[in-house]
């Protein structure tokens, strides 16, 4: 299967495809999609499930199978967990955490997660990006996730999902992949997911130039060249 570059719309931007997402299980309050995930982080009990000691259970038993987007680096792993539940079903696309050089998609912060929300209703697809292991560097993790995104929208319908309530998220270097696939689209003009979840993503703040004496190495107190970059 190939990829290609789907529309997203803004998180932060009203739009008539920005709806509420309920959960699709009789007897359940409705809310937001991406309240099945926001609810465990948020919750007193929430880090537990982040937590693989606290695991004592693989989770809910759903339906899984494995895809396969094309990439600029070559095929790249998804793992689905669950069925949507309806027309205007939210989808998941979920990047796992480790550092860049650790972690897969059998993470329990991937997998367990992935189960509980497909369990509720909310599929999740799962990117087993490549680690920056082995010759691996950047931009080959960024490219890997950017090709699931494109995957997932194109294939949308075809799950059975609305292509406009795809949402994206990401864990530690998961995080900083979804960030930097959003900041991606919005450089390139391009429509965003419904939502973006991060759970301890790896970000920070831009940062300003060095002042001329840091660079200079004429740093106050600091002899010779210890404040050169």
């Amino acid at each position: 299967m190939t990829t290609s570059h789907g529309s997203w719309e803004h998180h932060d931007t009203p739009h008539k495809t920005r709806r509420g997402f309920p959960r699709r299980h009789p007897g359940r309050p409705t809310g937001e999609a991406a309240a099945g995930f926001a609810e465990y982080l948020a919750s007193p009990e929430g880090p537990q499930f982040l937590n693989p000691d606290a695991l004592r259970s693989p989770g809910p038993d759903v339906p899984i199978r494995a895809v396969t987007a094309d990439g600029r680096h070559g095929p790249v792993a998804i793992r689905i967990y669950g069925e949507p539940a309806g027309a205007d079903s939210p989808a998941l696309v979920w990047l796992h955490g480790g550092g860049f050089v650790s972690g897969s998609v059998d993470s329990p912060e991937s997998d367990y997660l992935a189960r509980v929300l497909a369990n509720q209703g909310t599929p999740v697809l799962s990117v087993d990006y490549r680690l920056a292991r082995d010759g691996v560097s950047f931009p080959i993790p960024h490219d890997d996730a950017l090709a699931c995104w494109f995957w997932a929208r194109k294939n949308a319908e075809s799950l059975g999902l609305d292509p406009d309530l795809l949402c994206l998220g990401g864990a530690g270097a998961g995080g900083n992949l979804a960030v930097g696939a959003a900041l991606y689209l919005i450089d390139a003009g391009k429509p965003l997911p419904a939502k973006l979840l991060l759970a301890y993503p790896f970000l920070h703040a831009e940062l300003p130039p060095p002042a001329g004496d840091w660079i200079s190495g004429s740093w106050p107190g600091c002899p010779g060249t210890c404040g050169s970059p």
